[in-house]
């Protein structure tokens, strides 16, 4: 009332710190503040007092009182700067939306069908995490601050998860942190052998944490694939059981080579976009692949994946990550093509929106398996397709074994 700066305390603050709820529509609280609004710029303690008198209403006039006591006035105005008390306001109302969302999430504990138990807890749990930021947070970054942070993105290699493959490395300078990418590919066309080689040999090289979604695959068949190469065991062999497999050389693989740092879940334990960011929320990876997006449980395919995508990027943000999407390509589309069917950017099934969220996008194809020249048997094609931060636009040949899961650096550009 008696700042400079009443106007933005009025506009910002007071509407929702005397809102009590559509079930009392006679809110005195809230006939106080449009009062309060409509004097304008000459707002103050008997301006106010008077309008409200001239209501003839005791018990307004009353609840005014209690509002703004001279007392209390006069507390904040002689102890604290304008905008220490906008600070102190909003605290109280982080504290009170809070406890309201508790308070939902309880209900939904209790009483939510089990199908949305997850979904439902995560969506109120992430609007308390959305207040922190907006209520608490969104003033704390200073002139200094961002210059020291966007300085050190720059000096350093904070920004970037180098990966365990050389020639990602090479053409995108490495993963970018707080961004998701796409890799694109027909059924069958070495997606989740690309992924897991991907993953894997980076947490092995690098050190770093790695995660892999599996919503297609069970994690048992995610670590055949990592171990094969590495113990040099056929896959085919695996399947037709023509090889036994000492558990403890998987145990070494998991913890002394990749130093318990690979995590891996499948469709028991995610089924939705929400599972998987509060997956990635309680892991911290810095490389992170869901494969595929086309598999999260959702009512509407082309709604269902915009939203999806729309999570997984906020996750990769909030965590300093790098999300690595794949995504099923529109294979009668690609028939229809002729001869040369590898995949493009928006070749993405069912929306574009992974290409337009992502800062770096690939795509495989297995001549192989359109072709089924056996020359061809031990080459995979990787397509870039985008570098938002390079110009790395072209094709690799890479080596690869298909039957042992590995993934090779490339013979031909």
């Amino acid at each position: 009332i008696f700042s400079d700066v009443r106007h933005k305390l009025i506009q910002y603050c007071y509407p929702v710190i005397f809102y009590e709820g559509e079930h009392n529509p006679k809110s005195y609280h809230r006939l106080i503040f449009k009062i309060i609004k409509s004097v304008d710029s000459k707002v103050d303690l008997l301006s106010v007092g008077h309008k409200i008198n001239q209501t003839g209403d005791k018990e307004l006039t009353h609840n005014f009182a209690e509002v703004v006591h001279s007392d209390r006035i006069a507390y904040w105005k002689g102890r604290y700067e304008p905008f220490e008390v906008l600070k102190i306001l909003k605290e109280y109302l982080f504290r009170r939306l809070t406890v309201e969302r508790g308070e939902k999430i309880i209900k939904i504990a209790e009483s939510s069908p089990f199908e949305s138990l997850t979904k439902d807890t995560y969506l109120e749990a992430n609007k308390i995490i959305m207040l922190d930021r907006k209520l608490l947070k969104s003033e704390t970054k200073g002139p200094e601050r961002i210059a020291r942070e966007t300085a050190e993105r720059i000096n350093t290699k904070k920004d970037v998860v180098y990966t365990g493959h050389k020639f990602i490395n090479d053409k995108f300078g490495g993963y970018t942190r707080r961004a998701i990418s796409g890799l694109l590919a027909l059924p069958s066309h070495m997606k989740s052998t690309f992924s897991d080689s991907l993953v894997s040999n980076t947490v092995q090289k690098t050190g770093q944490r790695g995660l892999i979604i599996s919503l297609e695959d069970p994690v048992e068949e995610r670590v055949k694939r990592i171990i094969a190469s590495r113990l040099n065991i056929s896959l085919r062999a695996m399947r037709f059981k023509e090889v036994t497999v000492d558990p403890q050389d998987i145990v070494d693989i998991l913890t002394a080579t990749m130093k318990s740092r690979l995590f891996i879940y499948d469709a028991r334990d995610i089924l939705t976009p929400e599972d998987a960011s509060a997956c990635i929320n309680d892991i911290k990876p810095d490389l992170v692949v869901i494969d595929h997006v086309q598999k999260f449980e959702m009512s509407d395919m082309v709604i269902g994946i915009i939203r999806a995508i729309k999570t997984i990027e906020v996750a990769a943000i909030r965590n300093d990550c790098h999300i690595l999407i794949t995504s099923q390509v529109n294979d009668k589309k690609l028939n229809s093509r002729g001869n040369d069917k590898a995949p493009e950017a928006a070749d993405a099934q069912w929306t574009s929106a992974l290409r337009q969220s992502a800062s770096e996008m690939g795509a495989l194809f297995y001549r192989y398996r359109a072709t089924n020249d056996t020359f061809l048997q031990d080459l995979l094609e990787f397509h870039i397709l985008k570098g938002r931060y390079s110009d790395a636009i072209g094709k690799l040949v890479l080596r690869i074994d298909a039957d042992k899961a590995f993934i090779g650096e490339p013979i031909i550009e």
